[in-house]
């Protein structure tokens, strides 16, 4: 019911598959109030817009309910700054598990497995299992590199430091 999380830029509108029998998207903020209400068309993509003052940045759940208030589906939404960088860590770790789905996918199931998967408008075309367990060996070494290099940061080396007097 609970779907990944997407990032949007504030200004941008949020859209969603058309999702059967939806009625009302209602945009919930991080303390559970609701901010946003926009009644649905049958059928058609669920768009909903990012540009009131209500919708600030920061994290939301979109709860889309049928006519009778029962919950369809929970779409959990970062609003970002239009100048506010990306934290790369967070979007190497969101790679890694939509990979993660794929291959878990393709072990399961080799002949219904996607064809084509978009991340982050790249565009990644069929691939062997072997070549997607290597594409992910690499995020995750990319992610480990980014967590030391905050770390670093931050003053935590992945060492400690050993000071020794010599006297003679």
């Amino acid at each position: 019911m609970e779907q990944p999380l997407i990032t949007v830029v504030k200004g941008q509108n949020i859209f969603l598959d058309p999702i059967p029998n939806a009625y009302t998207a209602i945009v919930y903020n991080d303390k559970e109030f609701p901010v946003e209400e926009v009644l649905l068309i049958p059928d058609a993509t669920i768009g909903i817009p990012t540009t009131s003052d209500k919708i600030t940045t920061g994290n939301y759940k979109i709860v889309i309910v049928n006519q009778e208030l029962q919950i369809i589906m929970i779409q959990p939404v970062k609003i970002r700054g239009l100048f506010e960088k990306e934290n790369r860590a967070d979007t190497l770790r969101e790679q890694i598990s939509l990979l993660d789905k794929v291959i878990t996918a393709k072990l399961s199931d080799d002949q219904g497995v996607l064809q084509q998967l978009s991340i982050n408008n790249k565009t990644l075309v069929y691939s062997s299992l072997a070549d997607l367990i290597a594409l992910v060996d690499s995020l995750r070494a990319q992610l480990g590199n980014e967590i030391e290099k905050a770390n670093r940061k931050k003053g935590k080396a992945p060492f400690k430091q050993i000071k020794l007097i010599l006297r003679g």
